[in-house]
């Protein structure tokens, strides 16, 4: 039968004999009805070729004694393009979670130039109603990328009610990012000004999906330019949590020099007059000398940096600046051992009296701590470029 036929039964929701075959309907259902699981899909299509309807009427009962595999897929898909396709949808929907999955993958892919499939999809989307989320058939869509499916999927996170739940909404937004792919990313940057900040999360990590990043095909370098473009517009309109997405999904995006570039934006409100930031060291030095005392020497200054570096980039580089620019000798001096211990603030200081007080409180720690002689120094102020 030919393609357009095979549609014209599927729009129709209709069966009709296919052309006739040489066979024994009645041993084909006699079969059928005593095959085993593995044994059942093969006479299934058998039928199918012989007579559709009479496949109709046993299509209930083999799809329920099938097990997912290659033969039960090939099962699946002839039933679909054949019209018969409620059972198919009710055999899906008793599978366990795992199964279901990888056969709704499965299906995904072949429906490239396929207009059952794809109906199938749309179908079953109206008929589950929230079963469709629920049981994740929306996850096997991610390699449909045929135009009916992409609005399927466009408009449902669209859609209020679904906007309303962020993990549903997100786990939509990634099929569709995924699937549309590069031609997602102009639709994602209009929905970010307007989204909740959970949802905003969602939005700004699909960028990454939308230029394949983590997929088969690998990361798109046009589409991630494209992307880090729109982050880089969105960032000063974003909250400091979505920020932090935005430095990951920079990072994805493989431009790690735009992600460093974020924390400008993130921490703006603390940009000093100079146009740096203002951070802090305090250094410890805890020493076991030779005569057997302990001697503790704290260092403290402020500390410049240039507005490219996170928090947690911090640590390394003001260590590099302590250690090679302070004069660390105490346990030279006492002709002992010991160890140095760089301080620092969690996020940079919105002025000097701030870290003013944070030296003050830290100095202060460290004095508790227990030694024969603790002793203090100020040193120069390291500036990291």
């Amino acid at each position: 039968m030919t393609a357009f036929l095979l549609t014209a039964l599927w729009l129709h929701t209709t069966v009709a004999p296919v052309e006739a075959a040489t066979c024994n309907v009645r041993d084909l259902r006699k079969k059928i009805a005593e095959a085993a699981p593995r044994e059942t899909p093969a006479l299934y299509n058998e039928l199918l070729k012989c007579d559709a309807r009479a496949a109709v009427e046993v299509a209930p009962e083999a799809f329920q004694k099938m097990i997912p595999g290659k033969d039960t897929w090939e099962a699946s898909i002839a039933s679909i393009q054949a019209g018969i396709a409620k059972p198919v949808q009710d055999w899906i929907g008793s599978l366990m979670t795992d199964e279901r999955a990888e056969t709704l993958a499965v299906l995904g892919e072949r429906c490239h130039e396929n207009p059952a499939v794809v109906r199938f999809f749309v179908d079953a989307k109206s008929t589950l109603g929230d079963r469709f989320w629920l049981d994740r058939w929306h996850r096997g869509l991610v390699d449909c990328r045929e135009p009916e499916i992409q609005d399927l999927l466009r408009m449902s996170f669209e859609e209020e009610t679904v906007q309303r739940d962020s993990s549903r909404f997100g786990s939509v937004l990634e099929v569709y990012s995924r699937n549309a792919r590069q031609e997602a990313i102009p639709r994602i940057k209009a929905l970010v000004s307007t989204a909740r900040e959970g949802n905003q999360l969602h939005l700004i990590g699909a960028f990454a999906d939308a230029a394949g990043v983590g997929s088969l095909e690998g990361t798109n370098p046009e589409a991630a330019k494209e992307a880090v473009l729109a982050i880089q517009e969105l960032a000063p309109t974003l909250s400091s949590k979505v920020l932090e997405q935005a430095r990951t999904t920079l990072q994805a995006l493989g431009d790690a020099d735009a992600s460093n570039r974020l924390v400008a934006v993130r921490y703006a409100d603390r940009r000093q007059p100079d146009g740096r930031f203002l951070w802090g060291a305090v250094a410890v030095e805890t020493v076991l000398c030779k005569n057997g005392k302990t001697q503790i020497g704290i260092h403290w200054a402020p500390v410049y940096e240039g507005g490219h570096r996170w928090p947690d980039q911090m640590q390394a580089a003001v260590d590099e600046a302590v250690r090679s620019g302070w004069k660390l000798n105490l346990a030279k001096k006492c002709k002992g051992q010991g160890r140095v211990e760089v301080l620092l603030p969690s996020e940079p200081f919105v002025d000097p009296l701030a870290f003013a007080q944070w030296k003050e409180e830290t100095v202060k720690d460290v004095k508790r701590r227990v030694s024969d002689r603790t002793y203090t120094f100020e040193e120069d102020a390291p500036v990291l470029p």
